[in-house]
């Protein structure tokens, strides 16, 4: 099987490092983010007002990192499904995401 690496960068900051078993940036949105977008829709929030959620957290992240505050494993897999669902929106662009594949 193979394995992937992925970095999310923001701002020129790495923000978030996981393992991956596929590069497809389709399949990783419908794992981590699909639901995110659909709960909100649920919830009576718009796409404007999910967006804007998903920005403000993303940058409560980003400064937590930058200010070198400990963030927990489910903020970052979080900030992970912020991502893809901005991506989707078209709100980030795919270049703050690097995807590489591992050696054996």
């Amino acid at each position: 099987m193979k394995s992937y690496t992925m970095y999310l960068y923001h701002n020129n900051e790495r923000i978030f490092k996981n393992k991956l078993f596929t590069d497809d940036m389709q399949k990783i949105y419908q794992d981590m983010s699909h639901k995110l977008i659909i709960n909100g829709f649920k919830n009576n929030m718009s796409i404007d007002t999910q967006i804007s959620t998903y920005k403000i957290f993303m940058d409560k992240i980003y400064n937590m990192k930058v200010n070198c505050y400990k963030i927990r494993a489910s903020d970052l897999l979080m900030y992970c499904s912020c991502f893809f669902a901005l991506h989707k929106l078209n709100q980030v662009s795919p270049d703050n995401c690097i995807i590489i594949k591992n050696k054996y």
